[in-house]
């Protein structure tokens, strides 16, 4: 190499930085890319809700493998970082909610409402109660109808996305929600808390 003032030497090394952070960014985005086709595909052959567990186990070796190779880019990517991350997040999530809807036409769904709908059974025979469950969710109803309770009210709603049931007592002011929309929240929230890809204040 020949010799260069001081400019040409900031703008060289600059050039190579930024030339080895891209190929390394380029190619763990590759990487993360092929784990999320992959993942994907697993999730389509069970997506079962009782699966979710075993799905947020598999992000969290994901991110615990990879978490190091994102932190070696440099902070002058921190923005493009940010956008990737939201990016890939929101990916995944349209996804799953695809096929948390899927579950809920399928006969999966009923078999989950069963199992939910059995823990109550005669718990609340002698009380009135209120049942919310999704627009059009028929399958949900007719379960419901067949709850043993002292006046059983079911009311339709545009709050539940998904499915599954919100079930209210007002005698004892109590409220259950056993909605999928509830248990996908929940999910969003601990991926958010545990998966790094979020600056957390």
């Amino acid at each position: 190499m020949g010799y260069y003032n001081e400019d040409e030497l900031y703008r060289y090394f600059d050039k190579a930085i930024r030339k080895a952070s891209e190929k390394q960014l380029k190619a763990l985005q590759d990487e993360i890319d092929y784990i999320y086709q992959r993942e994907i595909k697993r999730i389509k052959e069970d997506i079962q809700i009782k699966k979710q567990l075993e799905t947020a186990k598999r992000m969290r070796e994901l991110r615990i493998k990879y978490q190091e190779a994102i932190n070696q880019i440099g902070v002058g990517y921190d923005a493009k970082l940010i956008n990737e991350r939201l990016e890939m997040s929101k990916a995944v999530f349209d996804a799953v909610s695809k096929k948390v809807l899927d579950f809920v036409a399928s006969k999966q769904y009923t078999d989950y409402l069963e199992a939910r709908i059995k823990t109550l059974k005669g718990l609340f025979k002698d009380e009135d109660v209120i049942f919310y469950v999704k627009e059009g969710d028929q399958v949900a109803k007719d379960f419901l109808t067949a709850l043993p309770c002292g006046t059983c009210t079911i009311k339709e709603t545009n709050t539940i996305h998904f499915g599954g049931f919100e079930m209210h007592v007002p005698a004892r002011r109590r409220t259950v929600d056993l909605t999928l929309d509830a248990a996908f929240e929940d999910q969003k929230t601990w991926f958010y808390h545990h998966s790094k890809l979020f600056i957390r204040t």
